[in-house]
């Protein structure tokens, strides 16, 4: 049960960290004139993890429940949650370290460079498609079993 909670808390707080990451974009958006496209690509792909986050949400929301045995077992050190939520505080980190700069200056002090904005939506991308697959996982499992 204690895990089913810790689950349930990690969902929630990557929940309300990605919101406030897509928020932290389009204040940028909005007073960065012509922001960079890459800007995009960020609110895009966390957008994305939060809408699969809301899914498993609501689906682990019962801390009794076991039928998500795989998707529990990401839960870990090193896991795809853990590595959602450094990836996201990061970014939040740096949107906010501009948000007090000029429009022209937000503008050139856009704070990722290519090669690092690409590593870090890679591990948002594979954190994701690691969360799907232990829930694919765990509705095979459920769905085996009623056979």
């Amino acid at each position: 049960m204690a895990e089913a909670i810790g689950l349930a808390l990690s969902i929630v707080s990557l929940i309300k960290l990605s919101a406030t990451v897509v928020q932290s974009c389009y204040d940028y958006v909005a007073k960065a004139k012509q922001a960079p496209e890459d800007i995009q690509r960020i609110i895009s792909e966390v957008a994305s993890l939060q809408t699969t986050l809301e899914q498993l949400q609501r689906l682990t929301s019962d801390p009794n429940d076991e039928r998500m045995s795989l998707l529990r077992s990401m839960d870990v050190q090193h896991g795809p949650f853990e590595a959602c939520h450094n990836v996201l505080a990061e970014i939040q980190k740096k949107l906010q370290s501009i948000g007090d700069a000029s429009s022209v200056r937000k503008r050139l002090l856009f704070p990722f460079q290519g090669a690092k904005l690409d590593e870090l939506l890679q591990t948002l991308e594979k954190s994701k498609a690691s969360l799907l697959l232990a829930l694919a996982g765990d509705q095979t499992k459920r769905s085996v079993g009623r056979h």
